[in-house]
């Protein structure tokens, strides 16, 4: 079993969901715990609680335990159901992140708080190269993300399509790309990585990549939306469709 501090499966005496309120403000936090001692005296590990209780002092805040669970994981079922993202967006709570496990979503304060934090960490030379060294520049995990990545592409191609629509055409980023790439002096590494990467792609590519470099192939445009793509000479071109790549813009 994975060690870890919320690991879903590990299960105590007693299992529950609980409610703390600010009897100074009335303002709540509800979360999950699971104890061998109801008297462990926990009373929350949320950010925005800790602060809270740090301003204002651990006497002005009491809690009620509102159910108790067999298992920790229908404790945390029964947290994400309540504490949604319309609830963490209330000003009156103190949770700034979606009940449960896994997948949770933050809100808008919470994302400020992660912001904040993250830019702090870069502000620290160790932790920078750090990060460089066992993450961004490790072969491994770069090479173990772009299989998961392919993968998941192969298994939801429709998906993989909406996305990529999506990211290529992002005004934002085609603008930002650009602006990055302007004037650019590419590395002798940099260049030879490209290099091989296009001659692979034309030596594994079924159609001896012309779909590519655009051997055997016309533009067509849809005068309507405005899209532009490329097909084989051999084909018809769609109804709604014109040949050529239409006004420029």
């Amino acid at each position: 079993m994975k060690k870890h501090l919320n690991n879903p499966k590990i299960n105590r005496k007693y299992n529950y969901l609980y409610k703390i309120t600010n009897k100074i403000n009335g303002k709540i936090y509800i979360g999950v715990h699971r104890t061998d001692n109801l008297d462990d005296g926990y009373m929350g590990s949320g950010i925005i609680i800790k602060r809270a209780k740090k301003k204002h002092g651990i006497e002005n805040f009491e809690k009620e335990i509102l159910e108790y669970f067999d298992t920790y994981q229908d404790a945390l079922n029964k947290e994400r159901k309540i504490v949604n993202i319309t609830f963490i967006e209330d000003s009156n709570n103190y949770n700034i992140k979606e009940g449960g496990y896994g997948n949770c979503k933050w809100s808008t304060e919470g994302l400020k708080l992660l912001s904040e934090s993250a830019k702090n960490r870069w502000k620290n030379e160790k932790y920078r190269n750090m990060m460089q060294e066992k993450v961004y520049n490790n072969p491994n995990r770069n090479l173990k993300i772009g299989k998961g990545r392919s993968r998941w592409a192969k298994e939801h191609p429709e998906e993989n399509k909406q996305l990529m629509d999506k990211i290529n055409h992002n005004p934002v980023k085609i603008k930002r790309m650009a602006e990055t790439h302007t004037g650019m002096k590419r590395s002798t590494n940099a260049k030879q990585n490209i290099s091989k990467g296009i001659r692979d792609y034309y030596k594994n590519s079924k159609d001896g990549g012309t779909s590519r470099s655009g051997k055997g192939c016309v533009y067509i445009h849809n005068p309507t939306t405005g899209d532009i793509k490329r097909i084989k000479k051999i084909d018809s071109i769609p109804s709604g469709w014109e040949k050529g790549s239409g006004k420029i813009k």
